[in-house]
């Protein structure tokens, strides 16, 4: 049987939110696409490409600083709580964190999704 992977997604919300306000403003949606945001929805439209073993393990979403990011990201590796972690965000201010991860953790898996019309 093959063994499900643990995908966990980190989301910037704040990143987030004001990437698809840009988006929605753009595309003449008077910011109507930021009323209602399915964020499991969106981070399941993203197991695909991690081939059929991926499965939704977790979402966290912080709203406070790139660090709360960075500090979740060490501490899902540190206490393998999960296989992969995709970390949505436009703020290169997280590379670091993500840098010392994958020096720390050669072996688990961490990537980037910018948001819609990031900036950075």
């Amino acid at each position: 049987m093959e063994q499900l992977e643990r995908v966990t997604f980190l989301v910037d919300g704040f990143n987030l939110y004001h990437s698809l306000r840009s988006a929605s403003i753009a595309l003449g949606l008077d910011e109507a696409g930021t009323k209602w945001l399915d964020l499991a929805a969106l981070c399941r439209s993203y197991l695909h490409l991690f081939g059929r073993s991926a499965r939704l393990h977790e979402i966290h979403e912080e709203k406070e600083t790139d660090v709360a990011l960075g500090s979740k990201l060490l501490e899902l590796f540190i206490t393998d709580s999960c296989d992969r972690a995709v970390v949505i965000t436009g703020d290169t201010d997280i590379a670091p964190a993500v840098r010392t991860a994958k020096r720390l953790f050669p072996a688990e898996d961490c990537l980037f999704r910018l948001p819609i019309r990031s900036q950075e």
